[in-house]
């Protein structure tokens, strides 16, 4: 039976991480451009998925700026 070893998780992690990292990071950006809260849609983007997070912004209308 053919599985993953440690030394492929790990590899797989380590290539993943930088993708997962840029899209959490430019969740808050874009959340704040449409008037919203960046640390409250950073949190959203940690628990669900960062690319859900963007479409569900996406699909938001934008907020008056104050």
């Amino acid at each position: 039976m053919m599985g993953f070893g440690l030394q492929e998780l790990v590899a797989l992690f380590v290539l993943l991480m930088p993708y997962f990292l840029a899209t959490v990071a430019l969740v808050p950006s874009v959340a704040r451009s449409k008037g919203r809260s960046g640390i409250e849609w950073f949190l959203v983007a940690l628990f669900v998925t960062p690319i859900l997070a963007l479409i569900a912004l996406a699909r938001m209308p934008d907020l008056p700026m104050d």
